[in-house]
This record gives C-alpha cells, sequence and structure tokens, in this order.
C-alpha cells in the first residue's frame, strides 16, 4: 500500500484566537482553534500522532468521509480539537460526566501548586456549563496531559511546541476497504505504543519514543509489515500472547457531534458549507456555543441568560427526504421576515417556530440565516424571547 507521510508544525496549520470564555466555564478557557491549511496534502485515510515538544502525546485515525476516504479536512474534524483540549483553552471545551467526575476525584485525592490556577477554575466553573456536547470534548486522559502542560507553560495560551505527524493512504480501493484497513492498524498501532493522551484500557506506561521511531510505527501499523515492539510493551505480555482490546472511547470518534455530521455527511454541499459558516460565527459570538445531541441536532446555547444559567435558542436537524434543514426557535414571524425567512409551522415543543433551511435559501442566504440566528441570541439575552 502507498503511504505518505509529513509533519506539520501546528503554528503552520492552524490559527488561535482569544474570544473570552463561556460564562460559567473554565475562565481560561476562552480562545477558538481554526484550521488555516486545505488541499490534498491534509485529506484522506490514514493515522497521525501528536507531539508536545517532541514528545509523543496522542495517536488517532482519521478517515475521511463516510462515503468518500478521500475527502475532508484532518486538521478541522481532528487536530484543532486536540490542540483545544491539549491546552485546555478551547472556549468551547466540554466534559462527559465520567470526565468531570474523574478530574474532581484527582483533585480530592491529590494535587499540587502548579494545579493551584486549573482547581480554582474547576471551583469557580459550573458543572452544569462544563458537561456538555460541544464537539470539543476532552477526557481525563487529556485533562492529565493539559495540566502538565499548562504547569509547563504557566498557562499561556500558544501553539508553539505542538506538532503532528500525519501518514495517509495514497492508492486505490474502496471506501469501506479503507476505512477498514485505517481502523484495525489504529488498533495495532495502540498495541504497540500508548500515549499519556490516549484512553486505553489496561494501558501499561508510556514510553518516550521519538519521531523517527513513531513515522515508522504509523507507517508499519498501515502497511502490514510485523514492526518491532517498543521496548515498553511488558514481556510477559508478549510472551503470553495476549491482545490488548482497543475499545473506541475516543470522543471524535463516539460523541454527538461525530453522529450529527455523519447524519449531514450525504447532504448537498451547501449544507455543509452552511454548518461550518455557521459554528465559525457562533464561536466569535460573546456567551454563544454550538452544542449537540443525540437526537442528532445541532442546538446553539446562550449562556448568561436572565435567571437562568443558559438557554437553547436554536436547533438544527437535517431532514434527508425533505432535503432541508429545520431550525427550530423562538423567533416571532416577524423577525424572521426581517431576514428573508419564514415560520413555516408551529411545532409542540419548546421551540415551537419552525423554518425551513431549503437548499435554494443556504445557497443564496446563508449569511442572512445566520445573522437571524444569532439575533434570537441576543434577544435571548436580553430577554425578549
Amino acid at each position: 500500500m502507498a503511504l505518505v507521510t509529513q509533519s506539520y508544525r501546528a503554528s503552520d496549520v492552524m490559527d488561535m484566537q482569544q474570544r473570552g470564555s463561556i460564562q460559567g466555564s473554565l475562565p481560561f478557557a476562552d480562545c477558538a482553534f481554526r484550521a488555516n491549511r486545505s488541499g490534498p496534502d491534509f485529506v484522506g485515510a490514514g493515522l497521525y500522532a501528536c507531539f508536545y515538544r517532541n514528545q509523543l502525546i496522542y495517536v488517532g485515525k482519521y478517515l475521511g468521509m463516510r462515503d468518500a476516504w478521500r475527502q475532508g479536512n484532518v486538521i478541522a474534524m481532528r487536530w484543532v480539537k486536540h490542540i483545544g483540549t491539549f491546552t485546555m483553552r478551547a472556549r468551547h471545551l466540554g466534559f462527559s460526566d465520567a470526565a468531570y467526575d474523574a478530574v474532581v476525584a484527582h483533585y480530592q485525592q491529590s494535587r499540587t501548586e502548579a494545579d493551584d490556577a486549573i482547581q480554582n477554575g474547576f471551583l469557580s466553573a459550573d458543572r452544569c456549563v462544563l458537561v456538555r456536547e460541544t464537539g470539543c470534548m476532552t477526557t481525563f486522559r487529556r485533562f492529565l496531559v493539559a495540566s502538565r502542560i499548562h504547569a509547563e507553560t504557566g498557562g499561556e495560551a500558544s501553539l508553539e511546541g505542538f506538532s503532528f505527524l500525519y501518514t495517509r493512504v495514497d492508492a486505490d480501493g474502496t471506501t469501506p476497504e479503507l476505512r477498514e484497513r485505517v481502523s484495525a492498524a489504529e488498533a495495532k498501532l495502540l498495541q504497540r505504543v500508548h500515549p499519556e493522551g490516549n484512553t486505553i484500557p489496561n494501558a501499561f506506561p508510556p514510553a518516550r519514543v521519538d519521531q523517527s521511531e513513531v513515522r515508522r510505527l504509523l507507517e508499519d501499523a498501515l502497511g502490514g509489515s510485523q514492526a518491532p515492539t517498543p521496548a515498553s510493551v511488558p514481556p510477559a505480555l508478549l510472551s503470553s500472547g495476549q491482545v490488548m482490546q482497543i475499545i473506541p472511547t475516543e470522543p471524535e470518534d463516539t460523541g454527538a457531534e461525530a453522529r450529527f455530521l455523519d447524519q449531514i455527511e450525504a447532504a448537498p454541499a451547501a449544507v455543509q458549507d452552511f454548518i461550518r459558516l455557521l459554528t465559525e460565527a457562533v464561536a466569535n459570538t460573546p456567551n454563544a456555543e454550538v452544542n449537540y445531541t443525540d437526537t442528532p441536532d445541532l442546538r446553539i446555547r446562550s449562556y448568561g441568560v436572565q435567571g437562568r444559567r443558559f438557554r437553547n435558542v436554536i436547533t438544527i436537524e437535517w431532514q434527508p427526504s425533505a432535503q432541508r434543514l429545520l431550525m427550530r426557535s423562538l423567533l416571532p414571524d416577524s423577525e424572521l421576515r426581517a431576514h428573508g425567512l419564514s415560520l413555516d409551522r408551529i411545532g409542540g415543543r419548546v421551540l415551537k417556530h419552525e423554518t425551513f433551511l431549503t437548499l435554494d435559501l443556504l445557497g443564496t442566504k446563508p449569511d442572512d440565516i445566520i445573522k437571524a440566528i444569532l439575533r434570537a441570541h441576543e434577544l435571548a439575552r436580553r430577554g425578549s424571547v
């Protein structure tokens, strides 16, 4: 199998801007990370490794798009999220219940002075704000790595020190074949090397491996050769022939955002372009955030709403049979019409005003739709809807 491996500094392929933290969240989670590179070097199924100061902290897979393994953008779909979690600076950093509880238990059992800023951040934050599906979900293992990085940098917001290796497939094959092969290669790789940022059941301690060895491991896992196992693997494990059970617990693969994106993956380009523009606009809006649920749907959540910690002001679902997005809100018909939209139906949910975002609207008026959505956020903050 033909493979291409390239290395990238995070500062060369993404941007970081401080935008202010969400009300009730961690005060230092105040940055928006965005991919600034695209093109053939960043598409296609493959394996990647993330390093901090040349130390391996995470390995993962990228499968391209569900029906087209040669498409997508590994920076936007994976790397910006990893940097957001490993710095703990992502504005939309989210925790599962289990991850949050593990962090609390960690501070109850042991802590150092270097943890003070982070611990104080958790003490000042609201659990109900931190525990949410945001598309940038962290794990307890990533939290531990981020805590160390935070201590080393004094909490500085920076992309410096982070880098990636990306080994992508450059061969013919069907999407199911390639996706299956890459997934199997990831499991094989994680039997050989255990980065401290990966969530791996019954993991043995991570070893320090340099980038040249990691490059070889990535290529060997995808190429199917029997590479020597790093010295960190306990001899007893090797002699017993035991095969570790690799469970896909990483949130990028299993979270609500993944299910929503999987649902719209087969949708026309106008739908995907609109969702991308919307998430970028919300990331630049104070106290507004994109959340996801298992419906699956995308929600715009407003924080600091009068009398509440937060409030969902918009929900958006893809309706494949009708080839449209269904937007639910409490925007009055006059506000909708002011933005070129209409109140198409009264539903039975809390957000009962239903608007059909057709492909024609998404293609011709994406900016107007986004302005209407941000208007819903503004009105909610005022207590007007």
